[in-house]
């Protein structure tokens, strides 16, 4: 069979502000091996329409070039969904909270599903999939221990949002940057990663506006790079806050708008962060993340902060750090020292600490000290690459290419070829359904597709 009569659905699942232009590649990878792929997302309308959880792609969004060049095709409801994934041979799809409703759709037609960790997560939710693309050993053990998932299902490949990091921005890219910010890349700016909407508190948006104001005094510019579920209004019910943190809490202060996250994080002198996993990209852009005030943030209420549990006095240069060690704070957990939303995953989120990145942990007196330390450029290589290969498996700008050959040989499994190739009247009835070989043949022929005899063997 030829690969132009695989055919392969790519749905975007959740719309991230900062990467919505991650699946780009992979469609192209694909079309260049001659597949027929449709490119489809889920809509924020599904969302409206508590159907998805986390944002859906805005309607606005949808109609920029990138979209439009791959033949993006718009979807609004479940029903919608399902009539993409029933003429689908293969179907490829990523990760977030609260996708059930739409996997379930792609479960009941039994087409092979493929789940790229196409936004990092560090603590994937989990759903029923073929083969999972993640990016590290660190992650893929993580994955493998929460979700009990087979080892042979999922594969270190890369992760393929940073495929691009290895190409150097052009004088043209740089000039554009620094105009569209209102910077002078003569003063250095950080790029502060805030939390998700639900998680700030008047503690979290005291904190806030104090590492802004410390930015600010100590000679830099910054920028803030909003979480992307903030970005997108999700949660804005439940914020403790009237209106978005960057709004609300630093109005002067430039945001990071969608598309430009790379030029950022490649111009920056250093990333700061409180509880965000993108502190763990820092080895990626060969920058270090200043982490500040982690310990008192993830303690639950004012006199928990005032015992004095955590030094005030941390900050001992830069490295492979890790915050709080993790057996203490299972301990904490358990004592009910700490928060509720005890990180992005609740009592999963215990695993967090354990991790390290490349950079510091200060408490915010100690930031100015941090900024104006002169090894705040000076990453360590060799910690650099140990990071890179836990986390991330390499930094080649292979990534893409990786995924794409193990779809293809996934693809060329004959294993494979009885789901991939069921009739579409099969998949409507359900994909449970065990007919005699012989109507399937005869149904096979009528429509002009392979028979099933050729895949068997």
């Amino acid at each position: 069979m030829e690969n132009k009569e695989i055919r392969i659905l790519v749905i975007m699942m959740t719309w991230d502000s900062s990467f919505e232009e991650r699946l780009f590649p992979l469609i192209d990878g694909l079309k260049e091996k001659g597949y027929d792929v449709t490119f489809c997302a889920l809509m924020e309308s599904m969302k409206q329409q508590n159907e998805i959880e986390l944002p859906g792609l805005p309607e606005e969004r949808a109609i920029l070039d990138g979209f439009s060049k791959r033949g993006l095709k718009s979807v609004r409801s479940l029903s919608e969904l399902r009539r993409y994934v029933l003429k689908a041979n293969l179907v490829i799809g990523g990760v977030g909270k609260g996708l059930h409703k739409a996997v379930e759709v792609i479960s009941a037609a039994d087409v092979p599903y493929v789940v790229v960790n196409d936004l990092g997560h560090y603590l994937p939710v989990c759903y029923k999939h073929d083969l999972f693309f993640i990016g590290g050993e660190l992650l893929k053990k993580n994955y493998i221990t929460i979700s009990g998932v087979a080892e042979n299902k999922v594969v270190v490949a890369g992760d393929f949002r940073f495929d691009k990091v290895i190409l150097p921005l052009s004088t043209e890219e740089k000039e554009r940057f620094y105009k569209k910010y209102n910077l002078s890349s003569q003063k250095p700016f950080v790029v502060f990663c805030t939390g998700a909407t639900q998680r700030i508190d008047p503690y979290t948006a005291k904190l806030y506006k104090g590492i802004v104001n410390s930015v600010m005094q100590n000679n830099f510019n910054i920028i803030i790079r909003p979480h992307p579920n903030e970005y997108a209004g999700h949660k804005k019910d439940v914020s403790y806050l009237k209106e978005v943190s960057y709004k609300a809490l630093y109005p002067n202060a430039a945001v990071l708008s969608p598309g430009d996250w790379l030029s950022a994080m490649k111009l920056c002198a250093c990333m700061i962060s409180v509880e965000s996993a993108c502190c763990f990209e820092a080895s990626v852009f060969n920058k270090h993340v200043v982490v500040v005030n982690f310990h008192e943030w993830f303690l639950k209420g004012e006199e928990s902060r005032q015992e004095g549990i955590f030094p005030k006095k941390r900050f001992d240069g830069f490295g492979l750090k890790g915050c709080l060690d993790h057996n203490r704070a299972a301990e904490m957990h358990e004592s009910g020292l700490l928060r509720q939303m005890a990180g992005p995953y609740g009592r999963r989120g215990l695993l967090w600490p354990g991790y390290s990145w490349l950079g510091a942990d200060c408490y915010l007196e100690e930031l100015p000290k941090v900024l104006n330390s002169p090894d705040l450029k000076n990453v360590d290589q060799s910690l650099r690459e140990k990071h890179i290969e836990r986390f991330w498996f390499k930094l080649d700008g292979k990534a893409t290419e990786r995924i794409v050959d193990s779809i293809t040989d996934f693809i060329n499994d004959p294993r494979h070829h009885e789901r991939m190739f069921r009739p579409e009247v099969f998949r409507i009835v359900g994909g449970g359904v065990n007919l005699p070989k012989k109507f399937m043949r005869r149904i096979l022929k009528k429509k002009n597709e392979p028979t099933i005899a050729k895949y068997n063997g």
